[in-house]
């Protein structure tokens, strides 16, 4: 009960605290970088890590390609039975070992099916993968006119005009 009340004197305390807000992202006195729309649309693109993401994608899928291309292990196994034993057991001498050899057998062209499966496993990851730095473009381009209705000077990625805060 003690902890109840301790929580809510606190809660109600909270509000009471100083605080200083953040009023700039820059220091005083500082000056801002200024960056053109080709060198913002570089960075963007330099930072953003879906095409590594991409190429991984299709260094997996071409992982699955090879496995999809294995047919089924074979399957080797050995057994003992009535193993001769000590003390009590000491009587019991018909020893039996049991060896099997199995193999899967496919048939109905199952592991070409998995194998085209895999092949467009590897297509698709590809034109993700080209499909990412057009998005990223994109997104850029759609900021950027968002920062030129916010300013008074217009900004077009083809212009390499200037503005500040990137």
């Amino acid at each position: 009960m003690a902890l109840k009340i301790i929580g809510c004197a606190l809660i109600m305390a909270l509000p009471l605290l100083p605080v200083s807000a953040q009023t700039s992202v820059c220091e005083a006195g500082e000056d801002l970088e200024i960056v053109t729309s080709s060198q913002a649309m570089r960075a963007a693109l330099d930072a953003d890590l879906r095409p590594i993401l991409a190429d991984k994608g299709v260094a997996l899928a071409r992982t699955e390609r090879t496995i999809a291309a294995l047919r089924p292990m074979d399957t080797i196994s050995l057994e003992t039975e009535n193993f001769p034993g000590i003390g009590l057991a000491g009587g019991i001498d018909n020893l039996e070992v049991t060896g099997r050899f199995s193999r899967t057998w496919e048939r109905g062209g199952k592991r070409e099916a998995r194998e085209a499966v895999a092949r467009a496993g590897i297509a698709v990851q590809k034109l993700s993968g080209k499909s990412s730095s057009t998005i990223s473009l994109t997104r850029l381009r759609r900021c950027m006119l968002k920062l030129s209705s916010w300013s008074a000077e217009p900004i077009s990625p083809a212009s390499g005009s200037r503005f500040r805060g990137l």
